[in-house]
Protein backbone atom coordinates (compact mmCIF):
# COMPACT_ATOMS: atom_id res chain seq x y z
CA UNK A 1 0.00 0.00 0.00
CA UNK A 2 1.21 3.22 -0.16
CA UNK A 3 1.70 3.83 3.59
CA UNK A 4 4.05 0.69 2.98
CA UNK A 5 1.81 -1.61 5.19
CA UNK A 6 1.14 -5.58 3.57
CA UNK A 7 -2.05 -7.07 4.57
CA UNK A 8 -2.13 -10.99 3.96
CA UNK A 9 -5.37 -12.76 3.39
CA UNK A 10 -6.97 -15.18 1.55
CA UNK A 11 -9.19 -13.96 -1.46
CA UNK A 12 -12.43 -14.78 -0.07
CA UNK A 13 -12.16 -12.46 2.95
CA UNK A 14 -13.64 -9.56 2.72
CA UNK A 15 -12.05 -5.57 2.88
CA UNK A 16 -13.39 -2.69 2.94
CA UNK A 17 -12.98 -0.94 -0.17
CA UNK A 18 -13.09 2.71 -2.79
CA UNK A 19 -12.76 1.19 -6.12
CA UNK A 20 -10.64 3.63 -7.77
CA UNK A 21 -10.14 5.40 -4.78
CA UNK A 22 -12.75 7.51 -5.54
CA UNK A 23 -16.55 5.33 -5.17
CA UNK A 24 -18.01 5.11 -2.36
CA UNK A 25 -17.01 2.29 0.35
CA UNK A 26 -18.10 -0.94 -0.42
CA UNK A 27 -17.01 -4.24 1.25
CA UNK A 28 -15.62 -6.56 -1.75
CA UNK A 29 -13.79 -9.77 -1.65
CA UNK A 30 -9.97 -9.20 -0.92
CA UNK A 31 -9.68 -11.09 -4.60
CA UNK A 32 -11.44 -8.01 -6.40
CA UNK A 33 -9.09 -5.40 -5.06
CA UNK A 34 -7.39 -3.66 -7.28
CA UNK A 35 -4.13 -1.15 -7.66
CA UNK A 36 -5.33 1.98 -7.21
CA UNK A 37 -7.94 1.03 -4.77
CA UNK A 38 -8.38 2.87 -1.86
CA UNK A 39 -8.12 0.95 1.53
CA UNK A 40 -7.48 2.55 5.28
CA UNK A 41 -4.32 2.05 7.67
CA UNK A 42 -5.28 2.42 11.20
CA UNK A 43 -3.15 4.99 12.84
CA UNK A 44 -1.72 4.72 16.65
CA UNK A 45 -3.94 6.99 17.61
CA UNK A 46 -6.61 4.96 16.35
CA UNK A 47 -7.23 7.35 13.36
CA UNK A 48 -8.12 6.17 10.07
CA UNK A 49 -5.69 7.11 7.33
CA UNK A 50 -6.71 6.37 3.31
CA UNK A 51 -3.92 4.57 1.39
CA UNK A 52 -4.12 3.66 -1.91
CA UNK A 53 -3.20 -0.11 -2.80
CA UNK A 54 0.21 -0.06 -5.25
CA UNK A 55 0.49 -3.92 -5.61
CA UNK A 56 -1.72 -7.42 -5.23
CA UNK A 57 -0.12 -10.48 -5.02
CA UNK A 58 -1.27 -14.19 -5.21
CA UNK A 59 0.25 -16.26 -2.98
CA UNK A 60 -0.74 -20.03 -3.92
CA UNK A 61 0.39 -21.58 -0.81
CA UNK A 62 0.94 -19.88 2.76
CA UNK A 63 1.67 -21.40 6.47
CA UNK A 64 -1.40 -20.54 9.10
CA UNK A 65 -4.83 -19.69 8.93
CA UNK A 66 -6.45 -17.53 10.86
CA UNK A 67 -9.94 -16.14 11.10
CA UNK A 68 -11.19 -13.86 14.02
CA UNK A 69 -14.70 -14.09 14.56
CA UNK A 70 -15.60 -11.16 17.69
CA UNK A 71 -18.69 -11.57 19.30
CA UNK A 72 -19.01 -7.74 17.98
CA UNK A 73 -16.56 -6.11 15.77
CA UNK A 74 -17.02 -5.85 11.99
CA UNK A 75 -13.87 -4.52 11.25
CA UNK A 76 -10.55 -5.63 13.00
CA UNK A 77 -7.00 -3.57 12.35
CA UNK A 78 -4.60 -6.50 10.48
CA UNK A 79 -0.91 -5.33 10.49
CA UNK A 80 -1.70 -1.59 10.53
CA UNK A 81 -4.75 -2.15 8.03
CA UNK A 82 -8.19 -2.24 8.54
CA UNK A 83 -10.10 -5.28 7.07
CA UNK A 84 -13.45 -6.78 7.71
CA UNK A 85 -14.33 -9.72 10.31
CA UNK A 86 -15.75 -11.62 7.47
CA UNK A 87 -14.86 -14.60 5.08
CA UNK A 88 -16.98 -16.30 2.55
CA UNK A 89 -17.54 -19.25 4.74
CA UNK A 90 -21.21 -20.38 3.66
CA UNK A 91 -21.07 -20.43 -0.04
CA UNK A 92 -22.67 -17.57 -1.77
CA UNK A 93 -25.30 -19.26 -3.99
CA UNK A 94 -28.13 -19.24 -1.41
CA UNK A 95 -27.65 -15.24 -1.00
CA UNK A 96 -25.73 -12.63 -2.83
CA UNK A 97 -22.03 -12.18 -1.07
CA UNK A 98 -22.65 -8.09 -0.24
CA UNK A 99 -25.18 -9.30 1.97
CA UNK A 100 -22.59 -11.16 3.80
CA UNK A 101 -21.90 -9.32 6.98
CA UNK A 102 -25.94 -8.92 7.51
CA UNK A 103 -26.35 -12.76 7.37
CA UNK A 104 -22.69 -13.10 9.24
CA UNK A 105 -24.05 -10.94 12.13
CA UNK A 106 -27.37 -12.41 12.51
CA UNK A 107 -25.56 -16.01 12.74
CA UNK A 108 -23.16 -14.64 15.01
CA UNK A 109 -25.78 -13.33 17.15
CA UNK A 110 -28.15 -16.63 17.12
CA UNK A 111 -24.86 -19.15 17.16
CA UNK A 112 -21.72 -17.87 18.67
CA UNK A 113 -23.15 -15.34 21.53
CA UNK A 114 -25.05 -18.72 22.81
CA UNK A 115 -22.45 -20.87 22.31
CA UNK A 116 -19.89 -18.61 24.03
CA UNK A 117 -21.96 -17.92 27.21
CA UNK A 118 -22.97 -21.66 27.87
CA UNK A 119 -19.34 -22.26 27.24
CA UNK A 120 -18.53 -19.81 29.98
CA UNK A 121 -21.01 -21.19 32.38
CA UNK A 122 -20.38 -24.61 31.46
CA UNK A 123 -16.63 -24.92 32.23
CA UNK A 124 -14.88 -21.34 30.73
CA UNK A 125 -12.88 -19.78 28.27
CA UNK A 126 -11.31 -23.17 27.65
CA UNK A 127 -14.13 -25.08 26.42
CA UNK A 128 -14.80 -22.48 23.50
CA UNK A 129 -11.20 -23.23 22.95
CA UNK A 130 -10.67 -26.18 22.62
CA UNK A 131 -14.22 -25.99 20.66
CA UNK A 132 -12.85 -23.59 18.11
CA UNK A 133 -9.48 -25.91 17.29
CA UNK A 134 -11.98 -29.24 17.08
CA UNK A 135 -13.81 -27.02 14.44
CA UNK A 136 -11.21 -25.08 13.07
CA UNK A 137 -8.36 -27.06 13.44
CA UNK A 138 -5.68 -25.96 10.90
CA UNK A 139 -8.48 -24.42 8.63
CA UNK A 140 -7.98 -27.46 5.96
CA UNK A 141 -11.36 -28.71 6.76
CA UNK A 142 -13.44 -25.55 6.64
CA UNK A 143 -11.96 -24.31 3.63
CA UNK A 144 -12.67 -27.92 1.91
CA UNK A 145 -16.15 -27.50 3.45
CA UNK A 146 -16.70 -24.45 1.68
CA UNK A 147 -15.07 -25.57 -1.85
CA UNK A 148 -17.22 -28.42 -2.14
CA UNK A 149 -20.29 -26.33 -1.06
CA UNK A 150 -19.11 -23.78 -3.52
CA UNK A 151 -18.87 -26.59 -6.54
CA UNK A 152 -22.26 -27.10 -8.59
CA UNK A 153 -22.90 -30.25 -7.15
CA UNK A 154 -22.32 -28.77 -3.34
CA UNK A 155 -24.61 -25.93 -4.54
CA UNK A 156 -27.27 -28.21 -5.90
CA UNK A 157 -27.05 -30.37 -2.40
CA UNK A 158 -27.54 -26.94 -0.50
CA UNK A 159 -30.09 -25.59 -1.86
CA UNK A 160 -32.37 -28.34 -1.94
CA UNK A 161 -31.46 -28.49 1.87
CA UNK A 162 -32.44 -25.22 2.47
CA UNK A 163 -35.79 -25.48 0.14
CA UNK A 164 -36.45 -29.00 1.75
CA UNK A 165 -35.94 -27.05 5.22
CA UNK A 166 -38.22 -24.23 4.45
CA UNK A 167 -40.63 -26.41 3.54
CA UNK A 168 -40.49 -28.52 7.16
CA UNK A 169 -40.22 -25.07 8.78
CA UNK A 170 -43.69 -23.93 6.81
CA UNK A 171 -45.47 -27.17 7.81
CA UNK A 172 -45.00 -27.26 11.43
CA UNK A 173 -46.10 -23.28 11.04
CA UNK A 174 -49.46 -24.29 9.57
CA UNK A 175 -50.18 -27.32 11.76
CA UNK A 176 -49.35 -24.36 14.97
CA UNK A 177 -52.02 -22.01 13.49
CA UNK A 178 -54.61 -25.04 12.48
CA UNK A 179 -54.36 -26.09 16.22
CA UNK A 180 -54.44 -22.98 17.81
Amino acid sequence: MSSGHILSLTGTHFVNVRKGNHSPEAIIRSEQVEVGDGMWVIAPNGARIPATVVKTETVTNAEGLFAPVPLTASRIVVDGVEASTWGAFVSFGLFHETLAPTVYASLRAAILRPLFALANVLEGPELMARGVAAIWGDGSGVMSADAALSSACGQECLQASVLLLSLVWFAGVGKKKQAA
